[in-house]
């Protein structure tokens, strides 16, 4: 049965794990877990939707040349970096899309799940999040906890989308920031008492906040003029 809603989610901020439940996912077939760790030279396959369209289901191969390792990671839509930890490294062609979905051994058992990839050569590196981990953040979220950077519900959502720096290229319909009047050309600069300006900054000052909180945000429209504006922020979605 084709999942048809999402009803929860959970997720470690610094770690890029999350967990979902689903309605109607009924009759799913279940993973094979490795009950070892991998090693340096083991075969494994990174599976995902490569490129991120929804479509099937591709495969990447290649072996481990890491069983630890860090990396520091740039978000694509804000600019944001952090440090991802305690990593399997492989030479298989990662791409985006591949994010969240099953790194396998030679056996078809999961032994991570895939994270990043490299940029900017010709040898792709992929990293993947060792099963263990991801399993010891699934038993901390069934347990409710929410200590060490787990966060368990949705981010607040303020729906608009931003081309460079923090210039509005479009505004969600329905949402807060379409109730305050913003629109394209606008350009952000608070939200409540945080001054903002860069798309991290926007970012943090909207995860601060949890969804149905009340926040003034400001902006200045293209003739310069300034604005504010109470809102309600909503539920972000997890996609």
């Amino acid at each position: 049965m084709r999942p048809t809603a999402l009803k929860s989610w959970a997720r470690t901020r610094g770690g890029d794990v999350a967990v979902l439940q689903l309605g109607g996912a009924s009759g799913l077939q279940t993973v094979e877990l490795a009950d070892s760790p991998v090693e340096a030279g083991d075969t494994v396959t990174a599976v995902g939707d490569a490129g991120g369209d929804g479509g099937t289901l591709t495969s990447a191969s290649g072996t481990v040349t890491d069983e630890r390792t860090s990396i520091t990671v740039t978000d694509e839509q804000t600019g944001q970096r952090s440090r991802l930890r305690r990593l399997i490294e492989v030479d298989a062609d990662v791409v985006s899309g591949d994010s969240g979905g099953a790194l396998t051994n030679d056996s078809g058992q999961v032994v991570g799940m895939t994270v990043a990839a490299s940029s900017g050569g010709a040898d792709i590196a992929g990293y993947a999040i060792p099963i263990v981990r991801v399993l010891r953040v699934l038993d901390q979220v069934l347990s409710g906890d929410a200590a060490g950077g787990v966060s368990i519900g949705y981010d607040a959502f303020l729906g608009v989308t931003m081309g460079t720096g923090l210039q509005l290229v479009d505004v969600v319909d329905g949402s807060a920031a379409e109730s305050a009047g913003l629109s394209a050309g606008d350009t952000l600069t608070a939200l409540g008492s945080r001054r903002v300006s860069t798309q991290a900054e926007l970012r943090r000052a909207v995860t601060s906040h949890s969804p149905g909180e009340e926040v003034t945000v400001s902006w200045q429209d293209a003739d310069g003029s300034a604005h504010s504006a109470t809102v309600t922020l909503g539920r972000a979605p997890v996609a």
